[in-house]
């Protein structure tokens, strides 16, 4: 879920401060195991450029199919309604979309992460906050 500082996060800022590349490329991400955001941060910090080069919807696109609802192309620009609103639909409980959707939204405007509630009900609240993400 990369709540935790990855295995050689340090040793990859150092050998970046040593090395200062003018750009950076990375081709995944991955949890707390790998390469993660929290490496992509780091390149960042230091001046670099970085490049991520998205072999996977799942970047991009949290079902994973740039399928709008399962039925139409996806244009693929993040629009944290229509997106949350196509992840919810993934989900089924299609009579509760309706209901989850703007209580999600105020939840993220007000700045709370419901998601670490760590709960079914957290998560479901917290799909705007997600999409953000």
């Amino acid at each position: 879920m990369g709540f935790r500082e990855p295995d050689g996060a340090k040793p990859f800022l150092a050998h970046l401060q040593e090395q200062k590349p003018d750009i950076v490329h990375f081709h995944e991400l991955a949890g707390s195991n790998g390469i993660t955001l929290q490496h992509v941060l780091a390149a960042k910090s230091t001046g670099s450029k970085v490049i991520m080069t998205f072999h996977l919807a799942g970047y991009t696109c949290k079902t994973g199919n740039l399928l709008y609802k399962d039925e139409l192309l996806c244009d693929g620009v993040i629009r944290l309604q229509k997106c949350s609103s196509c992840y919810l639909h993934g989900k089924g409980n299609t009579a509760m979309n309706a209901l989850l959707l703007p209580v999600s939204s105020v939840f993220n405007q007000l700045g709370i992460d419901t998601t670490k509630w760590n709960s079914k009900a957290g998560t479901a609240l917290g799909t705007v906050h997600l999409m953000r993400n």
